[in-house]
């Protein structure tokens, strides 16, 4: 079992979940059972829990992290956790810092590289540009997958909204990887660097906390986050609040 799938194991945990990302109504997710396929369809998609909870994963989807999986045609179960993390850190730095950073100048700082047999990708920074810092060094594989369905691509109006995210696993064109320097902003790549790396941390910009430290010996990683602590106190007011509702309203009661 993974670390985050505590946070959904009834349906009040699935409301807190809800209200704690921003998922909007239009926007329905279960968790696969262990024995389903990590398969999407034209119509759903399938993301790691945790990169929503640590990778800022939001829906709609943020235009940045479309472009990323259209331009590579990856989807979103071949890509790491720390890949999330590096590409919606850098939409949000840009927004933070009013810097024309996209998917240019990742892949400029960036190289995507495969594992031996094809099955998962992430950004591997090139020396000198490493834009985003405070990234575990153990990128593991995630243990629980939502299934998407829903508005879950770019709102309407977007200029992205074209661009369709891929749902079949396979390997990103070669030309689609490579660096371009005619149409990377340096400029842009500078200013960022020039920032202090508090400023361009994981976890500052996503606004994440890890569930525990990483570094730290065993007995100290059952510490809960404050986000999960802040999941699991808003279940426990649903569930007192419901204890008082008239038992004349099942409706009420059942929500």
């Amino acid at each position: 079992m993974g670390k985050y799938k505590c946070l959904l194991e009834s349906p009040g945990h699935i409301d807190a979940f809800r209200v704690a990302y921003n998922i909007p109504k239009n926007v329905e997710f279960r968790l696969l059972c262990s024995e389903e396929n990590l398969v999407g369809s034209p119509s759903s998609t399938v993301f790691p829990v945790v990169s929503i909870v640590e990778g800022g994963v939001r829906f709609p989807l943020d235009p940045l992290l479309l472009c990323f999986l259209h331009r590579l045609s990856l989807a979103p179960t071949q890509i790491s956790i720390n890949t999330f993390r590096i590409v919606n850190s850098v939409a949000e730095l840009a927004r933070r810092e009013s810097l024309p950073l996209g998917i240019e100048e990742i892949l400029f700082c960036y190289e995507i590289v495969g594992l031996g047999d094809g099955s998962l990708y992430y950004l591997r920074a090139r020396k000198g540009f490493k834009l985003i810092g405070g990234l575990p060094p153990k990128d593991k594989c995630p243990d629980d997958w939502l299934k998407i369905t829903g508005e879950y691509e770019c709102a309407l109006g977007t200029e992205v909204r074209a661009y369709r995210l891929p749902w079949k696993e396979s390997d990103p064109d070669s030309q689609a990887k490579k660096r371009s320097y005619n149409r990377t902003n340096l400029a842009a790549i500078e200013t960022a660097l020039a920032l202090p790396e508090t400023r361009r941390s994981a976890p500052s910009l996503l606004e994440y906390a890890l569930s525990y430290n990483i570094n730290a010996p065993p007995r100290q990683r059952r510490k809960r986050s404050a986000l999960t602590a802040f999941l699991y106190e808003s279940e426990d007011a649903a569930r007192n609040s419901s204890t008082h509702l008239p038992q004349s309203s099942p409706q009420a009661s059942s929500n």
